[in-house]
């Protein structure tokens, strides 16, 4: 058990590193959790924006109306005399939208010419510009259409102001969402999520881990010092491939345990541990991955180096980071040829799963054969490389 022991104190040795992946992982569950946890109710809540209006049309029905309507349903500012006040407001952010309503626009309105337009000042493309564009539009458009209707006399103040009511009436309904009897809110898990970020982290600790133990096996002084030691050569490589393998199912399993219980928050479902399983098999991947990259490389600085761009790289063309939907068809062909994407793609096909006929879970388990494959042929270059190793060695 000699080999063990030399296993776990390289470990101990490298676990400040490792651990620096652990935290980030659990950094990123607790911003996913406290994230969904913010979103609170579904419902949506209109954001009021700050407007300034300038009625210039004072005394007129449809610009009095007009101006108390928007007055109503945003936040007013304090109107101000010259340009310059009002250039400042928007500079300090006082006012998101100036709005004025010039002189004779009533009777412009309803004469149906349009001639006096409203004057607006707003900082362009901005969320206050949007939001109040659209406001103003909607109703001048229910008013324009309802004067249109009721061919309303431009001198009955009385009948201009019920049309006025009737379109502050309208603007202000709200739509109700009514869900057939059965039907329930569905709110998107966060448990694919953390399995699809877990990939990272397990990809950057075992490559580490992995490649310090084999850097340390594979030096010719260390070599030539287990030779002469009474330990047999068939038992210290199968101690160092059971050493390799449990240090990475020890980090798969830490990882999983910690996807586990931010997922136990939600309520744990059957697909969840199709999602571990999946896991599992990317890990016995990522072993094998990291065997040939720990012969390969021997600088602790390379290592680190290949670690971050293997775990890096995988993690934004594969879906990981970057959603596969929002991926060109390029970049998936790419990734296809990277045990990750496929890992992914299991992690998708996982969190849709409604019933679990062998037809559902065919999908899943051709994509964990898909990423044994790439295990295997890892394996195999890992045998060559280390075959070619050792007739060098002298």
């Amino acid at each position: 058990m000699q080999v063990f022991k030399i296993i776990i104190k390289t470990i101990r040795k490298n676990l400040h590193v490792l651990s620096i992946y652990l935290f980030v992982f659990v950094g990123f569950l607790v911003l996913m959790s406290g994230t969904q946890a913010s979103e609170g109710s579904s419902a949506f809540s209109e954001v009021k924006r700050s407007v300034m209006i300038i009625n210039e049309d004072s005394g007129n029905v449809i610009a009095d109306a007009f101006a108390d309507f928007m007055k109503k349903a945003s936040i007013p500012i304090a109107p101000v005399d010259t340009e310059e006040e009002m250039l400042d407001a928007l500079f300090n952010e006082e006012a998101d939208y100036i709005l004025i309503i010039p002189e004779g626009f009533s009777k412009d309105f309803l004469s149906g010419s349009h001639a006096v337009q409203l004057e607006q000042q707003s900082v362009a493309g901005s969320r206050g510009e949007v939001w109040t564009d659209m406001k103003i539009r909607k109703y001048l458009d229910l008013l324009r259409l309802y004067a249109e209707l009721s061919d309303v006399d431009a001198n009955d103040s009385d009948a201009i102001a019920k049309l006025c009511a009737k379109v502050e009436t309208q603007m202000n309904k709200e739509t109700q969402v009514v869900y057939p009897v059965g039907a329930r809110k569905v709110k998107e898990s966060s448990v694919p999520y953390y399995f699809k970020f877990m990939a990272y982290s397990l990809m950057a600790v075992t490559i580490l881990g992995v490649g310090a133990i084999l850097k340390l096996f594979t030096d010719r002084d260390f070599k030539n010092r287990l030779r002469c030691s009474p330990e047999k050569t068939s038992s210290v490589n199968l101690q160092l491939v059971l050493g390799n393998l449990c240090f990475a199912f020890m980090a798969w399993a830490v990882l999983v345990l910690v996807c586990v219980i931010f997922a136990f928050r939600e309520g744990l479902k059957p697909w969840t541990w199709i999602m571990v399983l999946n896991s599992f098999v990317f890990m016995l991947t990522t072993l094998s991955m990291s065997v040939v990259l720990g012969l390969v490389i021997k600088s602790e600085n390379v290592r680190t180096f290949v670690a971050n761009v293997v775990a890096l790289g995988s993690s934004f063309l594969c879906g990981i980071f970057v959603p596969i939907e929002f991926q060109s068809e390029t970049v998936r062909k790419i990734a296809g040829f990277l045990p990750a994407y496929w890992y992914v793609k299991g992690v998708e096909e996982a969190k849709n799963l409604t019933s679990y006929a062998w037809s559902d879970l065919k999908p899943i388990g051709l994509y964990m054969l898909i990423q044994l494959g790439f295990g295997v042929a890892f394996i195999c270059v890992a045998m060559a490389v280390s075959r070619e190793k050792s007739r060098r060695t002298v």
